[in-house]
């Protein structure tokens, strides 16, 4: 038993070295200075890196498949804007910041088991407007710990502004404009609650003007 306690105790206070060795060495790239790509970028990033976005239009749509990284605009996000989709797909503590996305698909989207270790995903300061799905979609089959979306614009998008579907917890929405969702579907909401989702917090926004419903809890 003594053998066991102290192997796990070794084990641990690996991985907290390991981790604290990656936030040491960090690292900051710029696009498309240093990859031509945002997809690039990522796919070049170890957890812990910040990939800058320059102003202008980038016409991608990408996957984030590892953890810890944030992805934000070095200007203005009005003139930082993605055409595309980007998905978080079976990693944890994605942070988006200061940027407009808005294109044929969702704004952002969530698949995959997104929990354990961090927080899954983190927007502020971001437009996710005009999209022709939702704005941010949690796809079936999500599992997803922790996401806090705030001080961000969610409006005209074709389905709904925020779809927390599948399965998820802890989920914070936060000083957002979220209106006129639901601009192709007409069952389009500002907020969707499915009944897998719990501890939701939704306070201090402007929700308004969707199609179907503003918030709408599904039931289990």
């Amino acid at each position: 038993m003594k053998k066991t306690k102290v192997l796990l105790v070794s084990v641990v206070a690996c991985l907290v070295l390991l981790s604290s060795f990656l936030l040491l060495n960090a690292a900051e790239v710029v696009v498309p200075a240093d990859y031509e790509s945002i997809q690039d970028a990522v796919d070049a990033a170890n957890p812990g890196d910040v990939i800058l976005l320059e102003e202008g239009i980038y016409e991608e749509s990408f996957t984030v498949n590892k953890d810890n990284i944030t992805i934000e605009s070095i200007g203005s996000p009005e003139n930082t804007v993605i055409r595309g989709t980007i998905t978080l797909e079976s990693a944890v503590g994605l942070s988006v910041n200061s940027l407009s996305i808005t294109g044929p698909g969702d704004g952002i989207r969530v698949r995959g088991n997104c929990q354990g270790g961090a927080p899954a995903l983190t927007v502020n300061n971001c437009s996710m407007s005009g999209n022709i799905g939702s704005g941010i979609d949690f796809s079936s089959g999500a599992v997803y710990d922790g996401v806090t979306v705030k001080n961000s614009e969610i409006n005209q998008n074709g389905a709904d502004g925020i779809n927390l579907g599948s399965v998820g917890e802890n989920v914070v929405i936060q000083g957002n404009e979220i209106s006129d969702n639901g601009a192709i579907t007409a069952t389009g909401i500002g907020v969707r609650i499915s009944g897998g989702v719990s501890d939701v917090l939704i306070e201090g926004n402007d929700i308004a003007g969707n199609a179907f419903a503003n918030i709408h809890p599904q039931s289990g």
